[in-house]
């Protein structure tokens, strides 16, 4: 459900209010790596990126890291012995 809040929702009032940062969100990484656009009015312009796709890739895989490092450090947290 969080994610779904997140993409929906949270990261394009993020977008709106930080136009230049927007580039850089989680969502705006997945649609350069996966060449998709976001809505039918980005269909008909060519889409501009401001990094190519090696940027991208690293990008992701530095939001996975840090996903990956909470959810551990959470279970961790959680698990009680």
């Amino acid at each position: 459900v969080s994610s779904f809040v997140w993409f929906l929702v949270v990261e394009p009032l993020i977008g709106v209010r930080f136009d230049h940062f927007a580039d850089y969100l989680p969502g705006a990484v997945i649609d350069r790596l996966t060449g998709h656009q976001v809505s039918a009015e980005d269909a008909t312009e060519a889409t501009q990126f401001s990094f190519g796709l090696w940027t991208a890739g690293l990008l992701a895989a530095a939001y996975a890291l840090g996903a990956a490092v909470l959810g551990a450090a959470s279970a961790v947290w959680r698990d009680i012995s």
